[in-house]
């Protein structure tokens, strides 16, 4: 306000303001009147009973503390942020035998981010553009029947003309459908992991909130899946695992 010149001072009335400046001159009369600290009074939060892997929360049948009246809060930002938010449980912790080491993790990122370069280089190429039309089978975002076969076919591997054919908004489509195919079934498949890192090399940043739910969820069902100790799983299994945990993790930072 301070970058708008108004002269004279605010006449205080119900009425709407005559014109522009009149406005002008309340907003400052306002601001001028407003405490330095404002302190806000929330109604008393209630914190979740449980949580379900779905993400909804399970309030209790009845709560008295949801139709009372607003009362000061002392807590603080982020307590209350856990009290209205259903927070969910810990990731399980990855068995020693099965974890991977820090090289291989620096390894595996290092990888990741000179492909996902690459990519960015080519896709403002229009001659690879052209060529990946030509050579590229997969449908384009809208087709997700297409895509659910593609992701069932164990033989059909991805190809970087398959990423290229596609804008932003159809690689997350996609990948929200692989992610959904992927965490529903018992165990990593070996071409569900091979999809779900093509595609994350494709996913811009920063993610949408979809998005990075999509990832979130990815990463839960591998960590679930990698310290379950009382079934047996394969060392490819526990590679593909590894890979996908230490994406969605230390490169898209999901908890």
């Amino acid at each position: 306000m301070a970058a708008l010149p108004v002269d004279g001072v605010s006449s205080i009335s119900d009425t709407p303001p005559a014109d522009g400046l009149e406005y002008l001159r309340r907003v400052r009369y306002e601001a001028r009147n407003l405490p330095e600290v404002l302190i806000a009074h929330n109604l008393p939060a209630h914190r979740p009973e449980s949580y379900t892997l779905s993400g909804a929360a399970q309030p209790a049948a009845s709560d008295p503390q949801l139709n009372s009246s607003p009362t000061p809060s002392t807590s603080s930002h982020a307590h209350n942020v856990r009290r209205w938010v259903a927070i969910p449980p810990p990731l399980p912790a990855c068995p020693e035998h099965r974890a991977p080491t820090d090289a291989w993790r620096a390894d595996v990122l290092t990888t990741f981010v000179s492909l996902r370069s690459s990519l960015r280089r080519r896709s403002t190429q229009p001659q690879a553009h052209n060529r990946a039309r030509k050579q590229s089978s997969a449908p384009l975002g809208r087709r997700k029947t297409a895509w659910l076969a593609i992701f069932s076919d164990a033989t059909r591997r991805p190809q970087l003309s398959d990423l290229l054919i596609q804008d932003q908004l159809s690689v997350v489509r996609i990948f929200e459908w692989c992610v959904q195919m992927t965490t529903t079934q018992p165990a990593l498949r070996e071409h569900h992991a091979r999809w779900c890192y093509a595609l994350m090399v494709a996913l811009d940043l920063p993610l949408d909130p979809d998005t990075s739910a999509d990832v979130a969820a990815l990463l839960r069902f591998c960590s679930k899946r990698i310290a379950d100790d009382s079934t047996e799983v394969s060392t490819t299994e526990v590679a593909s695992l590894s890979l996908l945990i230490t994406l969605t993790k230390d490169f898209f930072r999901q908890r």
